[in-house]
């Protein structure tokens, strides 16, 4: 028999080390990832640990997701799966890239796409106001430090982060985040070692607070602004991907105290998006039909809490199953631990629920005995 070729065995060496390096340097990259009990991180990892080709409907944006849509509740009364690819404000330019992620492991019915990703673009980051949210490195790093590492991702940090950043922490962002060793030692780093750790909500973020707010009604405001140059490029270059990918896409507004600039800006991306096809609804103008209390179902001006989520879901839920077509999974053998999901749902919402009456009946208290 023919021996092996020194110069052959060594490469096979160098090969066999060299993948054996390059699992271990994401691995331990995956584990230094940060995570500090937001819902960013938990709910990309937890979108990869789904079974592949298992969910009916994605729903993709900011924290105007994640806070909004319950995946449980539309489960229960339904039997159609759905997950909120969310992170704290996403900038729009990484939403087409966020859509070829989903696009790997899964294969939806539909995907819903929040629109509020383009009205906060440009505003000024709300720590250091000289940068916009879609340029700033916490919104880009929400999205960029939480996918797996893969030529998609390296695709989206070529064409969403400035040019002017160190591109190479965002690559390889172990450079950013070498010197948190500790994090090895940490049960909760470490169950992030694939960079998918199973979520029962979901992706949903349950959020223990209430603050009444002021609504202003545009619904019927019907005047346009225009997008700025940049924005309107994302917003064409994301329909064009959706068409040429031939996806069922919904745009969505969730209700929350929007200004009318947003609503004139919302009525401009309209037109746009309806001219490609694709469906759009703005649950601003919906409010009376959702049945909002402003003094119990918010957190702040931007974001409802559970009992705004319970009914947010409720209507966008019956518009989506008059709309789309859905085969209900409820009782097949192997959708069983949605149902075990939908447990822990029950228990968590009612600890929360309980905690925030418990704030609300104080206040009231408190006006009548000031």
């Amino acid at each position: 028999m023919k021996r092996m070729p020194v110069w052959t065995k060594n490469l096979l060496r160098c090969v066999f080390f060299f993948g054996i390096f390059l699992v271990m340097l994401v691995t331990v990259s995956y584990i230094l990832r940060p995570y500090s009990g937001g819902a960013s991180r938990k709910n990309l990892c937890g979108f990869y640990a789904e079974e592949e080709d298992s969910l009916d409907v994605v729903f993709i944006g900011s924290s105007a997701v994640f806070t909004y849509w319950e995946p449980m509740e539309f489960w229960k009364k339904y039997g159609v799966t759905s997950y909120d690819f969310a992170v704290g404000t996403m900038p729009p330019q990484t939403v087409k890239y966020c859509l070829k992620e989903i696009q790997k492991t899964q294969d939806p019915e539909l995907y819903v796409i929040d629109l509020r990703t383009f009205n906060a673009a440009e505003d000024g980051y709300y720590l250091e106001k000289e940068v916009m949210n879609m340029d700033h490195e916490v919104p880009l790093r929400n999205v960029t430090d939480n996918v797996k590492y893969s030529l998609n991702r390296f695709q989206m940090i070529a064409d969403c982060v400035p040019d002017t950043y160190d591109k190479l922490s965002y690559y390889l962002d172990i450079v950013k985040y070498h010197t948190e060793w500790l994090r090895l030692k940490d049960k909760q780093s470490l169950l992030f070692g694939r960079n998918e750790t199973h979520d029962s909500l979901k992706g949903f973020k349950l959020v223990n607070a209430v603050k009444p707010v002021e609504f202003k009604d545009y619904s019927e405001v019907d005047s346009k602004r225009e997008l700025s140059e940049r924005l309107e490029g994302i917003l064409y270059d994301l329909l064009d991907y959706c068409r040429e990918e031939d996806l069922q896409v919904l745009f969505l507004v969730n209700n929350y105290c929007q200004s009318k600039k947003h609503k004139e800006m919302y009525n401009y991306m309209e037109g746009i998006i309806t001219d490609y096809g694709f469906g759009f609804l703005n649950t601003n103008d919906f409010y009376q039909e959702i049945g909002v209390d402003f003094s119990t179902d918010y957190y702040d001006k931007s974001h409802v809490n559970i009992y705004g989520a319970d009914k947010y879901t409720e209507f966008v839920g019956e518009y989506l199953m008059d709309h789309y077509s859905f085969v209900s999974k409820a009782g097949e053998p192997e959708y069983a631990s949605w149902d075990k999901d939908y447990e822990v749902w029950l228990q968590e919402t009612k600890e929360l629920k309980e905690s925030i009456q418990a704030k609300i009946d104080a206040a009231e208290k408190e006006t009548e005995n000031p």
